[in-house]
């Protein structure tokens, strides 16, 4: 039988051999010398070196005597075989453990399948026996070699019968899923939903490979795991079996609800941003409105003075009419006829001027539909220069030239704030040039087409941009009231309405009392 060698075995396994039911004595060699199959005990501490074998055992080892056996090993990875034996503690003290190696007696590769268990060697140390189950002389390692790499890598991998009971597992998967007493070590027992294992072993069952990210309950707790799973070949019997492969993707799914949470917090403050850019285009539109409003005030006057003016001539016409009819002068009815018709004419030219201000104010006021409606800018333009006619005195010259454009996809009554900005604020910049230094000052608006695009051009001779705001001039808050009056909130306003229409706006001056040009281009869909 040979003595119990020098070396320990690892605490982890010296702590188990209460447990051991085996022991290598006379009566262990006494029930296994004479078995027709190859049966071993070996130290994996000690380089598997092989301490007892039958003669089976001694006829693949090719040695003729316990003693030669014994002077022979068949491992150079002593550290990585005992972390293996440790996760599998467990299966060799409860029938065994199945290992396949390839050895080399003579040169000549063997490759073994063995149930493995553990068993005494001497009073403090820990051995196993091996009982070879097949035997194939001469075959090629790679198969071998590819079974002892799965019990070093990371991966959990676990061989289960047909039915889900577990055949083995390798060192990754005990470590996640260790024997507790009481416990089933089935497939089943490791779902955490039972209707994640029905669909897995229903698709392997079928013959299908299965493959998806579940949640595991592991040494650890749950954890998600990636699993992979297919129907094979148990290794020593042949019969059907479920080899799954599993790796934890937990800091993935914490990594992906991370950023599902932080997405979330985007999309709240993409959506108080927009509600915001909402509030403040329309906290505008009613800035300007009062603007408007205190402007048209003073012509919606003119109108409706000339109205009530001329209603009181048209009143004194009748009157004298009606003494002319009397008195019988057709020369006095005629003249005051004219009279009236007069008035009335220009009552009615007022109310038309009226009319107008107020239809245009009231459409200039009304929200955009939410879908985009197709749009003449001419029409616009012409409308956005109704409501700031009162604004072009004597001292300012408006030219347009409104070439033909072709109608494009908008919200007519967004590019109607858009326009009216700019319009405004040159005319607030002649204003003001024209106050400094008198004269008169131009304002002029062309529109073309330009290939896929429709441009606006607004062109002025008022104060300019001072060199180095340009840049700036579309910032949320930037302003130079001295360079250019009513540039702030409304620029950059105008900016974002363009840009939500797939379009460009662009300013150029050439400095300070130089004037300025804005340019409006969308494109034509």
């Amino acid at each position: 039988m040979g003595d119990a060698p020098d070396s320990k075995p690892s605490p982890t396994l010296l702590a188990r051999l209460p447990d051991i039911d085996l022991t290598l004595d006379d009566a262990l060699v006494e029930a296994f010398e004479g078995a027709s199959h190859p049966v071993w005990v070996y130290d994996p501490f000690e380089r598997y070196a092989l301490r007892w074998g039958n003669a089976p055992a001694l006829r693949i080892w090719r040695c003729d005597s316990l003693e030669s056996l014994r002077a022979r090993d068949f491992s150079d990875d002593t550290d990585v075989t005992i972390r293996m034996v440790e996760a599998q503690i467990d299966d060799m003290l409860d029938g065994g453990f199945p290992l396949r190696w390839t050895l080399y007696p003579d040169g000549v590769p063997t490759v073994v399948v063995a149930q493995v268990r553990a068993v005494r060697v001497g009073a403090d140390h820990v051995g196993f026996l091996a009982e070879v189950a097949t035997v194939e002389t001469g075959t090629t390692p790679e198969s071998s070699r590819m079974h002892m790499a799965v019990h070093y890598i990371d991966a959990l991998l676990t061989v289960f019968t047909a039915e889900g009971s577990q055949l083995m597992q390798n060192p990754a998967a005990a470590r996640a899923y260790p024997r507790r007493k009481g416990v089933s070590r089935s497939w089943a027992s490791r779902f955490e939903d039972p209707a994640d294992h029905a669909r897995a072993a229903a698709a392997v069952l079928a013959g299908e490979a299965y493959r998806g990210e579940l949640e595991m309950k592991t040494q650890d707790g749950v954890r998600w795991h990636a699993v992979h799973a297919y129907r094979s070949k148990d290794p020593a019997t042949g019969d059907d079996a479920i080899v799954v492969h599993e790796a934890s993707i937990e800091r993935l799914r914490r990594a992906e609800e991370g950023l599902r949470e932080k997405n979330a917090l985007l999309e709240q403050s993409l959506q108080e941003l927009r509600d915001t850019q909402a509030r403040l285009v329309l906290s505008e539109k009613m800035a300007t409105l009062g603007n408007l409003v205190a402007g048209l005030a003073h012509e919606i006057n003119t109108p409706m003075g000339a109205m009530i003016s001329s209603a009181m001539t048209g009143e004194k016409a009748l009157e004298k009419l009606s003494i002319a009819v009397t008195e019988g002068s057709p020369e006095k009815r005629d003249r005051y006829l004219r009279a009236a018709s007069d008035s009335n004419q220009v009552i009615r030219d007022a109310a038309q001027r009226v009319a107008e201000l107020v239809t245009t104010l009231e459409s200039f006021a009304a929200l955009d539909q939410a879908d985009m409606q197709r749009s003449d800018l001419n029409d616009q333009l012409r409308q956005t220069l109704t409501l700031v006619q009162h604004r072009v005195t004597d001292s300012i010259r408006l030219e347009t030239e409104l070439g033909e454009l072709p109608a494009i996809a908008c919200h007519p009554r967004q590019l109607n704030q858009v326009f009216l900005n700019l319009i405004t604020n040159a005319l607030q910049s002649i204003a003001a040039r024209v106050a400094e230094d008198g004269g008169r000052g131009t304002l002029r608006i062309e529109t073309r087409a330009e290939e896929s695009w429709v441009v606006v051009e607004l062109a002025d001779d008022g104060v300019g941009i001072a060199d180095g705001h340009l840049d700036r001039l579309f910032e949320p808050a930037f302003t130079t009231k001295r360079d250019r009056v009513g540039a702030g909130l409304g620029l950059p306003i105008c900016y974002r309405i363009v840009d939500e229409h797939g379009g460009q706006i662009h300013a150029a001056s050439g400095g300070a009392g130089k004037g300025a040009t804005f340019t409006v281009r969308l494109p034509i869909r």
